[in-house]
């Protein structure tokens, strides 16, 4: 079966890019199974999306995503900036847990740590290094060393109000892999309870709790990114929609115009055509249709 686009898909992988970018435009959102920090060395407008929430950014910043939490990131104007990306799959987190703390950040979807330009200054040295022994496969012990120092040093700057997620919400990132793995079935609230041996209402607030947003709402945005990867596909509109767990083309057509400001058929053609897609406009779309239904 078809899947949406997943980066880094090997559950036990590490690795640490670093990369200069300029006017960045994605169009479309990824996820990994892994959880991921992104080290932005700027001062410039950014616009990130994490399961359809906007944020944007002006100031240096960290960026953490869990596992299977849609993301985007694009520049607002043509200026350069600096970044790392780290990530971190199972294997590591299970073999170093107790180096490698993640503890704070379990179960969050993800979010934004602003930075002052000194304290990025200060993980700099850290973050060459790690990068250095990463693409030169220096020993695993010296990679973990300075991952262990990276998370540290990240742990210190998170805010000491952040809310934390109880272990037994921790189920929910294995109901979040099982509707990615199966967007075609019939995924419904009550049949992810029925899967998960929980009670519709439980599963529903549990969800909200982590994810701050709806089963639904998660569903239907997982299923609009897997449209979006399939579209450029010469292929009826009919095999989209059922790909994507929908038996009326009808109600797929709908879905997408909800989430995306326009109908696959258009988003296809902007695609062949290599148009500018909304950026904002798609968020803000989708919020609207969540509080017009």
């Amino acid at each position: 079966m078809d899947k949406p686009i997943l980066y880094g898909v090997h559950t036990n992988s590490f690795f640490v890019k670093h990369s200069v970018n300029t006017n960045r435009k994605e169009l479309n959102e990824y996820m990994h199974f892994q959880y991921s920090f992104v080290f932005g060395f700027t001062n410039n407008l950014l616009q990130h999306t994490l399961n359809g929430s906007l944020i944007r950014t002006n100031t240096p910043f960290i960026l953490f995503r869990a596992p299977f939490i849609l993301h985007s990131c694009s520049t607002l104007d043509d200026q350069v900036y600096d970044r790392y990306l780290v990530s971190i799959g199972a294997g590591v987190t299970r073999e170093f847990g107790g180096i490698c703390d993640l503890a704070r950040l379990r179960g969050l979807p993800g979010g934004i740590i602003p930075m002052t330009e000194e304290k990025m200054q200060s993980l700099h040295p850290i973050l060459e290094r790690l990068h250095r022994a990463y693409t030169d496969q220096e020993p695993k012990r010296v990679w973990i060393s300075l991952l262990s120092l990276l998370l540290y040093e990240v742990n210190r700057f998170l805010p000491r109000d952040m809310p934390q997620t109880p272990q037994e919400l921790s189920y929910i990132h294995e109901v979040l892999r099982y509707i990615v793995e199966n967007i075609g079935e019939d995924l419904r609230a009550e049949t992810l309870a029925q899967r998960f041996f929980i009670s519709r209402n439980k599963l529903m607030q549990d969800f909200r709790s982590v994810t701050h947003g709806s089963v639904h709402e998660y569903i239907r945005i997982i299923r609009t990114a897997h449209a979006k990867n399939l579209l450029s596909e010469d292929l009826p509109i009919s095999v989209f929609a059922q790909r994507c767990g929908y038996t009326y083309v009808s109600a797929f057509i709908r879905m997408f115009r909800a989430v995306e400001g326009m109908t696959p058929g258009e988003y296809r053609k902007s695609i062949r055509e290599r148009e500018p897609l909304p950026g904002i406009d798609r968020v803000e779309n989708y919020r609207a249709a969540k509080n017009n239904p």
